[in-house]
């Protein structure tokens, strides 16, 4: 039997690209790649299961978009449908069904990108402002070794401040 991790333990994850990808994709239309499809009810019964050849034992029920074999025990839902069949890995998983049902994956990467882009940005200026404080804390550390009666009195021209 042939074990595969569902889509839900990956969740965690970008889980709002992996339900608008649920929701778009269709597991009737990549199964009956496989094999033949017939409908009983809310549910189609295929000829033969595609990963053991058993024949009336996969079921596919297109409101749920899950599919299962009594036979060798295989079923999940589109995701695990992939994985199981072109020996992919989740990620490949998602490109392809991305790819095979035309749902932008780029945009997600876009705003990734963009947010590094800020966070970058962000921590440039924080560098910069800790480099005027290390270069300030040396100005008045010369300035007070140099002079012990601190405050300066009004009008001291050696007074940086």
């Amino acid at each position: 039997m042939n074990e595969t991790k569902s889509v839900r333990e990956y969740e965690g994850a970008g889980g709002g690209f992996i339900d608008k990808l649920r929701n778009t994709a269709d597991i009737l239309l990549l199964v009956s790649e496989h094999t033949i499809l017939k409908r009983r009810g809310d549910q189609h019964i295929a000829d033969s299961c595609p990963f053991c050849s058993s024949g009336n034992s996969l079921k596919v029920d297109s409101k749920k978009q899950l599919y299962h074999c009594f036979g060798c025990g295989s079923g999940g839902d589109i995701f695990t449908y992939v994985m199981e069949k072109g020996n992919a890995s989740f990620p490949e998983a998602l490109r392809y069904i991305a790819e095979r049902f035309n749902v932008d994956i780029e945009k997600k990467k876009k705003e990734e990108t963009r947010e590094s882009i800020d966070l970058r940005e962000q921590q440039a200026l924080l560098d910069d402002i800790k480099d005027i404080n290390k270069q300030l804390f040396n100005i008045v550390n010369t300035y007070l070794a140099t002079h012990p009666t601190f405050p300066a009195k009004e009008g001291d021209p050696d007074c940086p401040f």
